[in-house]
């Protein structure tokens, strides 16, 4: 009897875990949802998709929050972004006690809950607001002019382009993604969440990556692939950054800001060498428009994703 009862567990417990996981993934699938409703109230009230940041004038002084940021009051979540004082980027990184209260607010839609990992980053004493979720920037700046080809605009900042409407979505709102997962960090180490080093520098020259031994510039494919080969870890070594998600409020690309289509989903994630803590004097690399932060998931199906007009799931 002890021993049918054994088997009987061990048939049923893969089935529950199976279970558990498809509970945890249409939750996921909920939050995006309600992310893309918040994208649609904010477009249908402003005429524009919220901006991923704003340019920075080096005073502290701009309001260079993220765009789920500006999402808040269409999330049921205007207490927490009334309490933001807009004056300040500061998210508890150049004056921390400006707006520690609004930024470690954990907000349960910004969260897979299929993903347990803990940033552990915190401001003033108190861990701050995470997230698994990232607003879709495009590729890289590089192909398009240094303006984003993604779904994304930058305030103050014409370079970029200007705000992003449902007129300028070329392909369709239902061809276009909006946000993605990733995997939140650890801040223990190695793991397929890290951010690593790549090893080919970021260049503000338009097309000006990897020219073939002719003079004449690959194809975007061509690209990727050797982006894709310049991006593999070292896994001896320590991972170059291991917070990732850690600030919800932050626009910086991993942290809390976009991520993009430059790599595949679940590959490994990295930074741009020379977009480092020191020169930014931010708690990561990178900023954001630099990226390459690629969506990443636990969900056995693959990643979750959101479209301006509706929520997939995109194999592996």
């Amino acid at each position: 009897m002890i021993a049918i009862i054994s088997v009987l567990i061990a048939l049923l417990l893969p089935a529950v875990q199976a279970a558990r996981e498809a509970a945890r993934r249409i939750q996921c699938t909920n939050n995006l949802k309600q992310l893309s409703l918040a994208l649609a109230n904010y477009e249908s009230s402003y005429g524009c998709f919220p901006p991923t940041g704003s340019d920075d004038p080096g005073d502290g002084l701009d309001n260079d929050f993220s765009s789920k940021t500006r999402l808040l009051p269409f999330m049921e979540q205007s207490s927490v972004f009334n309490s933001l004082n807009q004056t300040y980027y500061s998210v508890g990184i150049i004056n921390p006690a400006i707006n520690t209260t609004a930024v470690c607010a954990q907000i349960n839609t910004f969260l897979c809950p299929s993903d347990g990992n803990d940033p552990n980053y915190t401001v003033v004493g108190t861990k701050t607001g995470q997230t698994n979720y990232g607003n879709n920037l495009g590729m890289s700046i590089t192909f398009n002019g240094l303006a984003f080809d993604g779904p994304a605009w930058r305030m103050n900042d014409p370079a970029k382009g200007g705000p992003t409407t449902i007129a300028s979505i070329l392909d369709g709102t239902s061809n276009t993604a909006a946000h993605s997962e990733w995997l939140k960090g650890r801040n223990i180490g190695t793991g397929r969440q890290a951010v690593w080093t790549g090893t080919k520098a970021y260049s503000r020259t338009p097309g000006a990556y990897w020219p073939a031994p002719n003079g004449v510039y690959q194809t975007v494919h061509q690209v990727l692939q050797q982006v894709a080969s310049n991006c593999q870890p070292n896994l001896n070594t320590p991972a170059t950054w291991d917070k990732k998600g850690m600030l919800w409020a932050c626009n910086l690309a991993g942290v809390g800001g976009g991520y993009s289509h430059l790599l595949a989903p679940n590959q490994p994630a990295c930074f741009y060498p020379q977009y480092n803590y020191a020169k930014y004097n931010e708690p990561a690399p990178g900023n954001d428009d630099v990226t390459m932060i690629n969506a990443q998931s636990n969900h056995s199906g693959g990643v979750n994703v959101s479209f301006l007009g509706h929520v997939r799931q995109k194999s592996r």
